[in-house]
């Protein structure tokens, strides 16, 4: 699996999510989280820096435009800034865990 093969996996299962109606922005996360557990063995020969590259952009892309209902717009961004952040973290310890078991 390279970078691109990636993306469109996590893409579907966003757009997926999506259309089940799954549109809050942490049922998203959620979401990318359990796909990327799923594929630690494909994602452990990826580089680290592109994989984080590619969830932050899609965060962006299609996770922060949602709305955070009852949050005020002021405060949303500062949200949203965590968030990402929450889960760059967990996919950075999800990479790490799958090239440790990949050198085993």
């Amino acid at each position: 699996m390279d970078i691109m093969e990636l993306e469109q996996v996590l893409t579907s299962h966003i757009s997926g999510a999506r259309s089940a109606e799954l549109t809050t922005k942490f049922g998203l996360v959620e979401r990318l989280i359990e796909a990327l557990a799923g594929m630690r063995g494909m994602i452990a020969a990826l580089d680290k820096e592109q994989v984080l590259q590619l969830l932050g952009d899609l965060y962006d892309n299609w996770i922060a435009p949602l709305d955070l209902p009852g949050i005020p717009n002021l405060v949303e961004p500062q949200i949203d800034k965590m968030l990402k952040n929450v889960l760059m973290a967990i996919v950075e310890r999800v990479i790490d865990r799958a090239k440790e078991n990949a050198g085993e």
